[in-house]
């Protein structure tokens, strides 16, 4: 990327940002497909989100935008609101070499997701999710209803992908591009092991999958992705969060999984306490019904076990590039000795 087109750029944001140095691309090759580059600017800085134009379309980064924008403006300030256009207050994209690029904030603090966060860390992540949820759900009123979760029918097609040729097809690929992939070989050494897990829990998260395909659910947008590494801390507070380019609606339970597991893992005390902080933020807001812990149960159990799938799926079948292999294998080792626990005590 061109220091002229990130000038043409910030130019088209707002037509005074000038930058103080170059812009440094920070994250690549996520599940949503967008980069982000940090630039430093005179007036602070800012976070240059890509969206590859071959598979998105302007429609989803705006609407994105606008449900931060709304969650915004009902009082969340730790998401990086996208900046409107200098020459269009309406729009926060513009198109340029095949991508469609927004300017946002560049939030302070540091994520903590190579160690066990503190309790105190927990909580505060947890209390400040009921938080964002709350606002979320108060700036786009439009998106709330009842209805069954498109998570839970999500992982039912890739179940039935997986037990219909899907890990035999994975499998053929694996050995057959052994040799020519060895930055993978890690991935490859657990491919076995990964395969017996399935087969003893399968069977399981099958039955849970199909009973909550049948249960509906209040729906709102939701962040879709969240991990530990999307939220930033200050001490032991939240000073935001980050990438929500996997944002969806669906039951807010999609975004306690996924952190609950992230920040969390196995440790029942630790899941039971994050939980309860995020239900306390949310007390005026009737909490976490049962029905929403069973399905954070659901979804949590039904990720951890198609993951390892799916990585695999996506390195060694559609050859997705990941700048970042190392977070890639970080992610992969997390998953695998969170299968492995589960294994043990199904």
């Amino acid at each position: 990327m061109t220091s002229l087109l990130v000038d043409d750029l910030l130019a088209r944001f707002t037509g005074s940002l000038r930058r103080t140095g170059d812009a440094t691309l920070c994250t690549a090759g996520g599940l949503s497909g967008a980069e982000v580059r940090r630039v430093p600017t005179a007036s602070g800085v800012f976070a240059l989100r890509a969206w590859p134009t071959q598979i998105v379309t302007a429609e989803r980064p705006e609407w994105i935008a606008g449900v931060l924008r709304r969650a915004a403006s009902a009082g969340c300030r730790k998401v990086p609101v996208p900046l409107a256009l200098a020459d269009d207050p309406r729009r926060t994209c513009v198109p340029a070499d095949d991508r469609w690029w927004q300017l946002e904030p560049w939030l302070p603090g540091e994520a903590d997701f190579l160690a066990k966060p503190s309790e105190a860390k927990l909580q505060a992540a947890f209390r400040e999710l009921g938080l964002l949820h709350i606002a979320l759900g108060e700036g786009s009123p439009r998106e709330l209803r009842l209805g069954t979760s498109p998570a839970i029918a999500k992982r039912q097609a890739v179940f039935d992908e997986l037990t219909h040729g899907g890990r035999h097809e994975v499998q053929r690929a694996i050995v057959a591009n052994a040799s020519e992939m060895r930055d993978w070989q890690e991935l490859q050494q657990d491919a076995d092991e990964y395969s017996q897990h399935f087969a003893k829990c399968g069977p399981r998260v099958e039955s849970l999958l199909q009973l909550a395909a049948r249960q509906e659910f209040a729906l709102q947008p939701v962040a879709g992705d969240l991990h530990a590494e999307h939220v930033l801390f200050e001490g032991d507070e939240v000073a935001g969060f980050v990438d929500f380019g996997a944002m969806a609606v669906d039951s807010v339970a999609l975004d306690l999984a996924r952190l609950v597991g992230s920040m969390a893992g196995e440790d029942t005390k630790r899941r039971a306490a994050a939980l309860a902080a995020y239900a306390a933020a949310r007390q005026s807001n009737a909490g976490l019904s049962v029905e929403a812990e069973v399905l954070v149960e659901v979804l949590d159990r039904s990720g951890v076990l198609l993951a390892p799938y799916r990585w695999l799926r996506w390195i060694y079948l559609e050859r997705r590039e990941f700048p970042r292999r190392d977070a890639v294998l970080a992610r992969w080792r997390t998953i695998m000795e969170r299968l492995r626990k589960m294994a043990e005590t199904w």
